[in-house]
């Protein structure tokens, strides 16, 4: 779909006024309820916030405007006064009604108790007008769905009663309205959205040991959490739905329950399309406007251009992509029909659809957990349904994906320094890789000319530093390159213009071992080249087995605390970002991760015991000699504590690593 504009079948003739005056019948708007249009419990809500479009064809169309609409009959749509009005008390059917729970232009529901079985439930009475919301929710038995035990056709065909499961709560739309009166945005947590719905709340819920585990786990959520959380029930509900045959059609925070223990739950299929394959072309197209994806919108156009089988699943993944917009942001993230003035039906329509084809405006990122959620929104939002996701299943696993970023970052907020940032990934692995080898290379060479003052002459110590001079140059010149070219893609995260995210976070991953195998190809060719040329160059033949125990040692103890830097940096701080599409972190994470608990293992011995190794070596061979013993004295010591120390931080940080690996899943 590349677009599409809402044009006049012919003209109209000074109904202008009329059809501002009819601006609320026709539209739904994202806005709260009325006093008398609020409800406080679990069934249907949205009916008693606002009227649809699908009950305002008939009004437009006798004030001589040309509505857009499917090319259906639009049915004549029993008013109000056909269904019955209840009081505390009063019986009906089955059930006595115990009180009003909301009224408005569709009917009214109450809470009553369904006395051949004692419990209670929440009854809808509205007119009937040819509908099959019972027989659509009917098959939907699911956690996060309202249930519907039973309909009745009453007063010879006009009235309908629908019986429904009772969940004590609120809708979202009021726990978000609360939320905006209550706490900044960013600021609220899950336990602020348990403490809306308990504020709103009119009755108690029993007790569910298995609910009350939800209520415990929104609890303990933060923001990000809390809405990934809420947003992967809805969209398990739509999983469940759309692999049933059933469209929603009409999401929006006021079809959408918070029960007392955090659940969300799904409401009013009113609007609902039961087998996709086959739509009924005598339905009304209904929904809200504000939620309404484009090619749903476009249903509505004059002269309907559009294919009904475009409103498809992807069409809820947008209205529960505004949702989730709605909730991270505090607004809707295109246009409300209230805001673009005194206009006429068509040009509002033309307008908000103009909306839709722009970008989404998202406040800057808290977090890399909120940037990927960020992302799945805009996924979501997408224009085209082609870029949005394909099924209400991949829209569920990424916001599970989006908890266990949440969850890594929790980990990481607890230990990583807060100097290091992942807009300066070049900078600072480059940094881990080189200064180890750099320490190393200048304790190592001063430990070297210590141990030969006294051994060479004058000619052969001038060689010998012309050597190291040599050496040293030709190495850093050929592995700084080397190791630029392993961290230079790195910088696509600091300017967010990666391609292909699996790939860097392979390369991530891979690249404590590849700068390892850059450094030791720099330490251990020195292994050769100082005996033998010091050896042809300067005459001196005993220096081989002294040089080969300072470089190795040298050389490991470097690559180890380098190899170690690195990896905690690229997983703490850099492996986080690359999951901007968290729909397939829980599959393929902890397969990118195995390696990392016996890389650890490997990286806590290295950086605990070659030192120790070390000191036992130099014992070992002991000092050149006797003149030397204090810097022999001094090297055993030094060898000795970094044997300590590195144990303990090795010991600290692969243990943080670990941690980092299991919030990904891998155990």
């Amino acid at each position: 779909m590349s677009g599409w504009r809402i044009r006049f079948g012919y003209s109209i003739v000074t109904v202008r006024h009329s059809i501002c005056a009819a601006k609320a019948a026709f539209v739904t708007e994202p806005n709260e309820p009325t006093t008398e249009q609020r409800t406080d419990v679990g069934v249907s809500g949205s009916e008693f916030e606002s009227t649809r479009l699908g009950d305002s064809l008939e009004m437009l169309d006798s004030l001589g405007a040309f509505v857009p609409s499917i090319p259906a009959k639009a049915p004549n749509l029993p008013s109000q006064t056909e269904a019955s009005t209840l009081n505390a008390g009063d019986v009906i059917d089955d059930f006595q009604v115990l009180k009003v729970l909301g009224k408005g232009a569709f009917g009214s529901v109450y809470l009553a108790r369904q006395l051949s079985l004692g419990r209670l439930v929440a009854i809808k009475i509205t007119p009937n007008k040819g509908g099959s919301e019972g027989k659509t929710m009917a098959p939907l038995e699911h956690p996060h769905i309202v249930q519907v035990f039973s309909e009745t056709i009453r007063r010879s065909g006009k009235e309908r009663l629908l019986c429904m499961q009772y969940v004590p709560g609120t809708t979202l739309a009021k726990v978000l309205q609360r939320l905006r009166d209550n706490v900044d945005v960013t600021g609220w947590s899950g336990r602020d959205i348990l403490n809306e719905v308990d504020g709103e709340s009119q009755g108690a819920a029993a007790l569910d040991p298995a609910a009350l585990r939800d209520r415990e786990r929104l609890d303990g959520c933060s923001f990000v959490a809390a809405i990934a959380m809420l947003g992967e029930q809805l969209a398990e509900a739509l999983e469940f739905a759309h692999q049933k045959g059933v469209l929603h059609r009409d999401i929006k925070p006021a079809n959408v329950l918070v029960s007392q223990y955090g659940r969300t739950l799904l409401v009013d299929f009113n609007l609902s399309l039961r087998d996709m394959d086959e739509p009924d072309q005598d339905s009304i197209f209904g929904g809200t406007l504000s939620y309404m994806s484009p090619e749903h919108l476009e249903a509505f156009s004059p002269q309907n251009t559009a294919d009904q089988n475009a409103v498809d699943e992807r069409s809820d993944l947008f209205s529960l992509g505004v949702v989730l917009f709605q909730m991270r942001t505090g607004s809707i993230p295109f246009g409300s029909p209230t805001d673009y003035g005194d206009v006429d039906k068509l040009q509002m329509l033309q307008r908000l659809a103009d909306d839709l084809q722009k970008e989404p405006k998202f406040p800057e990122s808290i977090s890399e957990a909120d940037r990927s959620l960020q992302t799945t929104i805009r996924r979501c939002l997408a224009y085209e349904p082609t870029d949005r996701f394909e099924s209400a299943a991949q829209l569920r696993e990424s916001l599970s994906g989006i908890q266990s970023l949440v969850a890594s970052e929790t980990e990481l907020a607890s230990s990583a320094p807060r100097w290091w940032s992942w807009k300066r990934p070049v900078f600072w692995v480059g940094l881990l890789i080189l200064v180890p080898q750099l320490i190393a290379s200048v304790l190592n060479v001063t430990y070297n000319k210590t141990q030969l003052d006294g051994l060479l002459t004058d000619l052969q110590y001038a060689k010998f530093d012309r050597y190291v001079l040599v050496y040293n140059v030709i190495v850093w010149l050929i592995c700084v390159p080397w190791i630029y070219r392993l961290v230079q893609p790195l910088a696509a995260i600091a300017t967010d213009t990666v391609s292909d995210e699996t790939a860097l976070r392979s390369h991530l991953l891979k690249l404590p071992i590849k700068a390892g195998l850059v450094a030791s190809i720099g330490w251990f060719s020195g292994i050769a080249f100082f005996p033998i040329t010091m050896h042809v160059g300067a005459g001196v033949p005993t220096l081989y087995s002294h040089f080969a125990v300072n470089l190795l040692v040298s050389g490991l103890i470097a690559i180890a605390y380098s190899a170690l830097g690195v990896q905690f940096y690229c997983l703490r701080v850099l492996y986080p970002r690359l999951w901007t599409d968290a729909s397939k972190i829980k599959s393929e994470a902890p397969a990118e991760l195995s390696i990392i608990p016996n890389r650890v293992v490997l990286m806590q011995l290295l950086a605990g015991m070659i030192p120790l190794a070390g000191a036992m070596l130099v014992v070992v061979q002991g000092p050149e000699q006797e003149a030397n013993y204090s810097t022999f004295r001094l090297m055993l010591g030094l060898l000795i504590g970094l044997g300590i120390l590195g144990v303990q931080v090795a010991t600290s940080v692969c243990q943080r690593i670990s941690k980092t690996a299991s919030a990904f899943g891998v155990k």
